[in-house]
């Protein structure tokens, strides 16, 4: 429903600094259409700059300057490993992990670029697959989704887990040097001290991130019971069978520490963090991803 869609919006916690005039207040003055201050001119000045209501009044020269603004550039991350392939609900009443990511995909473009902003698409998993400049034209929204319609989860390899995610993501801080806001849509299946190495990295770039950390209603609560056969989606033939009784409380209990650990470490790089499940509707997760960043609480 892109009617909902469009009356949403994505602002920087920051005032930005870009280099493209927009809709967002940067830390400088210059040409845009706030204003800020008088000054009295000096020679040198453009004298189209003049304020002459204040000529008329005083008799003297002032020259108007004005607030700039700059365009919010978004990267939009989605992971495509095997592990995002997961749907825990094989009849079809939510979508699986890949499916939600895909949707969130779509509509944070279609709102960064329906207030003429930036937005790149990213899709990462044993290495970035394909990655569509950075655009604020209204066709971007064309390219993204023809992507998003021809994209699947990577196919588990004989034997051989997906590599880290974080080298993946340290290549992109490095690769976008203008204070971009990333929105990295992903289950996040990673070790917390390469997370955090990736969220210090990112901040260090004076980047601005927003995990969306999407998970299956099964992976959160675990409502399984008798006996397990667990098969990896990343590494081929790899399988565990184990007795679910005594799993659950050890699992539940570690998933709360990660999530907490996680989410702890992203207040501590001023970046935010949201657990999607995904089967909530995606506009309602979108809302709350997008209503924490405007309040400045955090998603």
């Amino acid at each position: 429903n892109m009617n909902y869609v469009s009356r949403l919006g994505v602002k920087p916690r920051q005032r930005s600094a870009g280099f493209m005039m927009g809709d967002h207040k940067s830390p400088d003055t210059g040409t845009g259409i706030e204003f800020a201050l008088h000054r009295p001119y000096v020679r040198g000045d453009d004298v189209r700059c003049l304020d002459w209501n204040v000529y008329g009044r005083s008799e003297r020269l002032y020259i108007k300057k004005f607030e700039e603004t700059t365009e919010l550039r978004g990267v939009i991350c989605l992971d495509v490993s095997g592990s995002m392939a997961f749907r825990g609900d094989p009849q079809g009443r939510w979508p699986g992990k890949f499916e939600f990511g895909c949707r969130l995909a779509a509509a944070l473009s279609y709102v960064l670029l329906n207030q003429g902003d930036a937005v790149s698409l990213v899709l990462f998993g044993r290495g970035v697959r394909e990655m569509l400049p950075l655009s604020s034209n209204p066709a971007q929204i064309t390219r993204i989704l023809s992507v998003l319609l021809q994209a699947r989860a990577d196919e588990p390899q004989p034997g051989k887990e997906d590599p880290a995610m974080a080298g993946v993501l340290h290549e992109l801080a490095d690769r976008f040097r203008k204070r971009e806001i990333f929105f990295i849509i992903s289950d996040l299946m990673e070790e917390t001290e390469g997370l955090m190495q990736v969220l210090g990295h990112l901040r260090h770039g004076r980047h601005e991130a927003l995990l969306l950390h999407t998970l299956d209603p099964v992976e959160l609560d675990f409502p399984f019971r008798g006996w397990l056969r667990l098969e990896s989606l990343e590494a081929a033939g790899q399988r565990h069978l184990l007795e679910s009784g005594g799993f659950r409380k050890a699992y539940l209990e570690a998933l709360e520490e990660y999530l907490a650990e996680v989410r702890r470490m992203s207040l501590m790089y001023g970046m935010d963090h949201l657990v999607c499940r995904t089967d909530r509707p995606w506009r309602e997760v979108l809302f709350d991803a997008l209503a924490g960043r405007r309040d400045g609480r955090g998603a």
